[in-house]
């Protein structure tokens, strides 16, 4: 079982001022709460979105419990870029004609993000004596400016800080497109979105197929960018535009090829493994547009009776505690895999499963409500005024 947790180090052991630009209107198409359909998108919450990062977060979670059960869990993590793609940029979208906005967006990004990360980081450095595995700091640089893995643009190897936080490239990457994407968003204006999106999924399909990691923002950001673009067209169009039936028909049409390219490739062997796909190019991007499908209908149909299962308040709470989970959860499989081999004892029983995912929850838990929440509260500081 230990095996399959390594399978996320294996290419990185240490051996081996923008102004807004005034093209922007304030709209209400941006991102929101549950609303009935043929409305435009409210400001708030969709409970439905967060549900659907909830599903990812346990998938992600069942994936690194079980990976020989479900080896193509790694998907997850593609559809959490695709929900922050869509997410960014439809704030973005709706307030970077505001003064000022660019530093808001950022304060608000920081607040979401950095807390829990470098508090995990902190006690791993000061754990780090006393850990089954040490950490190296010659990688530490890397992980505190979310660059790890970065030197993988220009050669086969990067400095590893911890094995313990090997699956935090995909916050790295993150991170990265938060810097970047706000900024470019506001110079190209409203109109330039969807050829940005399509012009930037089309460079990481290159990217991959050509042989770029899909551990670096350029060879992994068809997701956050396919997010953008729906995010773009709903913004221009308001939402109806997705709730038509042509609409209907082609997120589905688009789905469907999407899951059938899959299903071979899996039959086939070229997906049911713990590595990179067969062909890397194609099949992330068939990941991705079966994600922007999903999410495209979801939209759609937000509030509706056929999506109540996705308002159960139990699934939308996993998705709030999402980061708190997937930060902490392959910390605490791997010590426990570590712990249970000092003390001699074989395999991975059901109960250190059951343990140990408990033990992940509980701290999701404490951290929202201990750290993440009372440092979210500071955001009304600087509160977009749309």
């Amino acid at each position: 079982m230990q095996d399959g947790l390594r399978q996320e180090a294996r290419v990185s052991e240490p051996t081996r001022a923008v102004r807004p630009s005034r093209r922007f209107t304030a709209s209400s198409s941006a991102s929101g709460s549950s609303v009935p359909p043929g409305s435009g998108l409210a400001t708030g919450r969709v409970l439905e979105v967060d549900a659907l990062r909830g599903i990812a977060c346990l998938v992600i979670l069942f994936h690194h419990l079980k990976p020989h059960l479900l080896p193509m869990g790694w998907a997850a993590v593609d559809l959490f870029f695709l929900l922050s793609g869509y997410l960014i940029t439809s704030i973005i979208l709706k307030n970077a004609g505001e003064p000022r906005f660019l530093w808001n967006f950022y304060v608000r990004r920081g607040l979401r993000i950095w807390p829990i990360y470098y508090l995990t980081i902190l006690v791993l450095v000061l754990a780090s004596p006393i850990l089954p595995q040490a950490s190296h700091l010659g990688g530490l640089a890397n992980l505190l400016t979310y660059t790890q893995y970065i030197q993988l643009y220009w050669s086969d190897r990067a400095p590893s800080f911890s094995p313990y936080l090997q699956h935090v490239w995909s916050l790295a990457l993150e991170e990265q497109f938060y810097l970047i994407w706000p900024a470019l968003v506001c110079l190209v204006g409203q109109r330039g979105v969807v050829p940005l999106s399509l012009g930037l999924a089309v460079a990481s399909v290159w990217a991959r197929s050509s042989g770029f990691h899909w551990w670096l923002l350029l060879g992994r950001a068809d997701g956050l960018a396919l997010g953008a673009l729906l995010a773009a067209i709903i913004h221009r169009h308001s939402l109806t535009v997705l709730q038509t039936k042509t609409s209907t028909r082609v997120l589905t049409g688009i789905g469907l090829v999407a899951l059938l390219y899959l299903v071979a490739q899996t039959a086939t062997g070229g997906m049911a493994t713990l590595d990179p796909p067969r062909w890397p190019g194609l099949s992330v991007l068939a990941v991705n547009l079966a994600g922007c499908s999903l999410v495209g209908l979801v939209l759609a149909n937000q509030g509706t009776a056929r999506l109540q299962f996705l308002r159960n308040p139990r699934l939308v709470k996993i998705g709030q505690l999402s980061y708190g989970l997937y930060l902490y959860h392959y910390i605490c499989l791997l010590l426990s895999d570590d712990l249970a081999k000092l003390a001699g004892l074989g395999g991975r029983p059901v109960w250190r499963e059951a343990l140990t995912m408990a033990l992940v929850f509980v701290l999701a838990k404490l951290s929202w409500r201990c750290v993440e929440q009372p440092l979210l509260n500071l955001k009304n500081r600087f509160e977009y005024r749309s």
